[in-house]
């Protein structure tokens, strides 16, 4: 269903300066705008992405963005580990093994 693919792309997809976007984005522009919104930002984007992995439930995009999100917004290492994981489970490739690395790094950063 292409309107359902838009609004999983509306919510993966970040701006690339390689691909001809003005700038780069931890998170799409969608998900970053409603980050920008309030003070309530981080909680909602956190409130939209579990809906999405609830309706995109074959997407392992949506649990890595959420893990993403957990370690770089909230610094939440271990709620991040968890849906970087699920993400890999779903789907073992590179990207999903290096959020999990940048979890890890994240936290010793911290």
């Amino acid at each position: 269903d292409t309107l359902m693919q838009n609004i999983h792309s509306m919510l993966i997809t970040r701006q690339r300066r390689k691909e001809g976007d003005g700038k780069d984005t931890l998170f799409s522009p969608l998900i970053e705008e409603i980050k920008a919104e309030d003070d309530e930002g981080i909680l909602q984007v956190t409130e939209v992405l579990m809906k999405a992995v609830d309706r995109f439930d074959k997407s392992y995009t949506i649990p890595q963005a959420i893990a993403r999100h957990m370690y770089l917004n909230q610094k939440d290492f271990e709620s991040a580990l968890k849906w970087a994981n699920i993400a890999r489970s779903m789907k073992e490739n590179s990207y999903t093994l290096d959020t999990i690395g940048q979890v890890f790094k994240s936290e010793l950063r911290h």
